[in-house]
């Protein structure tokens, strides 16, 4: 996991733990010892379905990591929003930025501001 990585987990875990029913179950789970990085990888999750106002049945970008090339041949429109999740991730990555940003949008275009204009 690179330091990216670990920035933006801190981060999810900062945005959720801003939900008072979310921060009970975050300091339930470190306390009974769960792995910080699981923890926080489940924040990540959460914070981008609510950043991205996804339906209950749409994932998140974030578990579009292993298979992003497959998921990028699927349609545009499809309900499953798995072709718009993977350009999402596709997006953040070719910026540098992890695949854990828990507000995956405003760190694109907070990236793409800081770049030289061509």
């Amino acid at each position: 996991m690179t330091e990216t990585d670990k920035a933006a987990l801190a981060r999810a875990i900062e945005i959720a733990r801003k939900d008072p029913a979310q921060r009970r179950r975050i300091d339930e789970k470190l306390a009974n010892g769960e792995d910080w990085d699981d923890v926080a990888g489940r924040c990540a999750c959460w914070c981008q379905h609510d950043a991205l106002a996804l339906m209950p049945w749409q994932l998140p970008p974030i578990y579009y990591a292993a298979h992003l090339d497959s998921v990028l041949r699927e349609p545009f429109g499809d309900p499953s929003g798995r072709r718009e999740a993977g350009e999402v991730l596709k997006k953040l990555l070719a910026l540098g930025l992890s695949r854990f940003e828990p507000d995956p949008l405003r760190a694109i275009a907070e990236a793409e501001a800081r770049q030289p204009a061509k």
